[in-house]
């Protein structure tokens, strides 16, 4: 039997017999799988939000048209302004101007109009509208839920019968997916209207070379696919921040902490739908990326 001796700093564990390792410490479970299991719970969490919004929108009763109406005028005024802004300077300063410089050495200034039209459309319109969307409007939805739910009036209202998933996320999640279409047309419209201004202006192009060739690359499949990806989006957006809102926990800190998540996991989502349907939807329409 092994002996324990015993020195100024204490008593010395017997050692191990030859030949053996001792036994170390068990090693806690990873943080790579902590958090793929929590990422999973709340991916499950957000399916499971989606479905019971679904199951609610499309069961009476239907007392929550009034509340749509308010949440579309809210959303259209406060994200209008942001989508108008950023495709005009974008469409002016990546194809007004970026673009235009390579085209213009090509000595093919003139095909400016054919790639800035599908490029506002296609992708990079629909993208930045579903940003802007993320984070104005999905910001201020996550914060709203976050703060009710802080202060238990979701609670309350449960407790006096009120339905929180059809009378609240339901209408916000249809309101976001319309409100998505109008913003995209009219940034369409913005973006095009940037990119006259600043080729014009930078390269001396008549726009009489620029207007006939606007729509010459693209058909109303591009139309259909940028509405349906910008409806994806907003509902994506909204059951995140919707999700992140009614499970804000912490006082203020935790609904600044609720937010803050919302718009990353908005913007991841965003970026990573783009390119999964984009190249779906180039491999189901093939010809629309051949440049005429």
């Amino acid at each position: 039997m092994s002996q324990q001796v015993t020195s100024s700093a204490g008593v010395i564990p017997p050692q191990s017999p030859a030949g053996k390792v001792p036994a170390g410490p068990k090693v806690p479970p990873s943080d790579l799988g902590l958090a793929a299991r929590v990422a999973l719970e709340r991916l499950g969490g957000m399916s499971a939000l989606l479905l019971r919004a679904l199951a609610a929108g499309v069961t009476p009763p239907f007392g929550w048209g009034r509340e749509l109406l308010v949440q579309m005028v809210f959303m259209l005024r406060v994200t209008l302004i942001p989508v108008l802004l950023v495709n005009f300077f974008f469409g002016g300063g990546a194809l007004g101007v970026g673009g235009p410089d390579l085209l213009a050495q090509l000595g093919a200034l003139d095909r400016t109009a054919s790639f800035a039209a599908p490029g506002l459309l296609r992708e990079f319109g629909v993208f930045l509208t579903g940003a802007v969307m993320a984070g104005v409007t999905g910001t201020t939805m996550t914060a709203e839920f976050g703060a009710r739910k802080i202060r238990e009036e979701l609670e309350a209202l449960e407790v006096l019968g009120v339905d929180t998933i059809r009378y609240m996320i339901v209408p916000r999640i249809v309101a976001l997916t319309l409100v998505g279409l109008i913003i995209l047309m009219l940034g369409f419209i913005a973006g095009i209207f940037g990119s006259i201004v600043f080729v014009t202006l930078v390269h001396d192009s008549p726009t009489g070379a620029f207007l006939p060739q606007l729509l010459s690359n693209t058909s109303f499949v591009d139309l259909y696919g940028s509405a349906l990806k910008t409806m994806l989006f907003g509902v994506m957006i909204s059951v995140i921040c919707c999700y992140k809102g009614l499970n804000a926990s912490g006082g203020a800190e935790g609904v600044g902490r609720a937010v803050n998540e919302a718009v990353v996991a908005s913007l991841f989502g965003v970026f990573f739908l783009s390119l999964i349907y984009t190249y779906l939807f180039l491999g189901i329409f093939p010809d629309i990326a051949v440049n005429r």
